[in-house]
């Protein structure tokens, strides 16, 4: 009784933090949602009541937990301790569909789980493959208890259509193996769609963690901003999906960590495994999408004492960028047969001699782009535009994020790491190639011709490289005590998730 009593004085401020996020995240709830009534269809089942219920529930229980025993976890214990339960909640709150080009990837992961690495093409040159004809039968229900109604019916027939998904055939069949794989074990037990889907989310999920987990281990620095990043909605909502777009960004972080920790390393030489490990990563995150191949060059930070010469050095860096690169190469020539055109007007050959033609008039429109949509795009990374673009967190909950980035950016570094001064160059440089890169591709394959700005543009194509950004800025005056400041951070974060969870269960447009 004695201990308890001594827990509770010394974590006292956690219940009162509790208590006033719970009060704040169901006013702005009240506040801000029911305004326009008439333009808001209340979805809330059963299946709704138990999700509202166990968000605050688990949330109790996380805060006591975060409370008590975050003193003796190690960062990356702690990120899976709450990673675990606040990705299931989103994994169950999302339904089949509900996430941006979420059935084209489901058809692109079925159509490899059954042996097709690529796709074929139909008389109209779209991209797809002959599928059973029930497989889309999931996304057509508004609630999981629509679902379960009709459970039975799910189970794959022989019957079988064309069905049509040229923007997941242009992906390679590496960018869908975690889901892959989850597809195949079930299909072993079980031929019902609705199951065959949710393997697929799991294992994605599950490599998600893998790789964020030792990417949080990894990184010697940033290690707050780092959680900021794997904690925003925007990134769970992907990390539970069928997207492609989880392997991309955890890929990434787990690549830049990886970087950061070898340059760290005091007098360490690098063996095969580090070889092995920056090429892996490397030509992983080249297939996932071309448009971060700059991010590779972070390599050329490894200090040359942790070569056997400066020579080896240029050599096997160089080699690693140059095979990533020529193997991404190979798939887009082979898969630009499935390139049609997604919007009226789009010419991919014109747009591309436009940009080599006229180079000042493409960056007259890049930043003409910047002018207009800039604030959606961090928007966007901050909590709009969830779901299928159509469920937004609270603006004060955004505003709150704003700040703790702001603040992340130039507060949560080591002292002692000025390693990273003779390195922004490299850095930087990723940053703008990666930029460049984006906008690019989104004017060639999106943008209809003579638009005067890029379309397709969305905030969490940025998610990648905001690591990178927050190493540019440093200071060497104010440094957050670690242990203390990343309880509170951790406890907004987890409330932020499941204050979306609870929109996302009640509110559906």
């Amino acid at each position: 009784m004695e201990k308890l009593k001594n827990i509770v004085k010394e974590n006292w401020i956690y219940g009162i933090i509790y208590i006033a996020l719970l009060a704040f995240s169901i006013i702005s709830i009240l506040l801000n949602y029911p305004l326009e009534p008439e333009k808001i269809e209340i979805s809330l089942d059963i299946y709704g009541k138990i999700s509202i219920m166990l968000t605050i529930f688990i949330s109790l229980i996380y805060f006591i937990l975060l409370a008590i025993f975050n003193k003796k976890m190690k960062n990356e214990n702690l990120f899976l301790l709450i990673a675990i339960p606040v990705g299931l909640i989103y994994m169950i709150t999302f339904l089949p569909g509900k996430i941006p080009d979420e059935p084209h990837h489901f058809y692109r992961a079925y159509e490899i789980s059954i042996g097709h690495l690529v796709s074929d093409v139909n008389e109209d040159g779209a991209g797809g493959n002959n599928l059973p004809i029930n497989i889309k039968k999931i996304f057509n229900y508004g609630t999981h208890e629509d679902i379960f109604r009709e459970f039975k019916s799910f189970h794959i027939t022989d019957e079988k259509e064309f069905v049509a998904f040229s923007n997941t055939s242009l992906y390679s069949f590496v960018c869908y193996l975690p889901q892959v794989l989850g597809i195949t074990l079930a299909r072993i037990f079980t031929s019902n769609i609705y199951v065959l889907f949710y393997a697929g989310r799991l294992f994605n999920f599950i490599f998600f963690l893998s790789f964020a987990y030792l990417a949080v281990k990894l990184i010697p620095c940033k290690k707050m901003l780092l959680f900021t990043i794997l904690f925003l909605p925007i990134v769970f909502q992907e990390a539970i999906s069928l997207s492609p777009d989880a392997m991309t960004i955890v890929v990434s972080l787990l690549l830049i960590s990886y970087i950061l920790n070898l340059r760290n390393r005091e007098e360490y030489k690098l063996v095969l495994k580090d070889f092995v490990v920056l090429g892996i990563l490397s030509l992983i995150l080249a297939l996932c999408k071309i448009i971060y191949i700059p991010i590779c060059l972070l390599m050329y930070i490894i200090p040359k004492e942790s070569f056997k010469s400066s020579k080896q050095k240029i050599v096997i860096l160089t080699l690693i960028l140059l095979v990533a690169i020529v193997i991404n190469l190979l798939w887009l020539g082979f898969a630009s047969r499935y390139l049609i055109e997604f919007n009226a007007g789009v010419d991919s050959k014109a747009q591309a001699e436009f940009m080599l033609t006229h180079p000042f008039s493409f960056i007259t429109i890049f930043f003409r782009t910047l002018d207009a949509y800039l604030g959606d795009y961090i928007s966007n990374i901050l909590g709009s535009q969830l779901s299928i673009l159509n469920i937004h967190s609270v603006r004060v909950f955004k505003y709150i994020l704003t700040i703790i980035f702001v603040i992340l950016l130039f507060c949560d570094n080591r002292k002692e790491d000025k390693k990273l001064d003779k390195s922004k160059v490299f850095i930087g440089l990723s940053i703008i190639l990666t930029i460049v890169l984006l906008f690019s591709s989104l004017y060639v394959q999106w943008t209809p011709v003579k638009n005067i700005v890029i379309l397709g543009v969305q905030g969490r194509y940025f998610i990648p490289i905001l690591i990178l950004i927050g190493l540019l800025f440093d200071n060497r005056y104010i440094i957050f005590d670690k242990k203390p400041s990343i309880r509170y951070l951790l406890m907004f974060l987890v409330f932020l998730n499941l204050h979306v969870m609870s929109v996302l269960t009640i509110f559906y447009k």
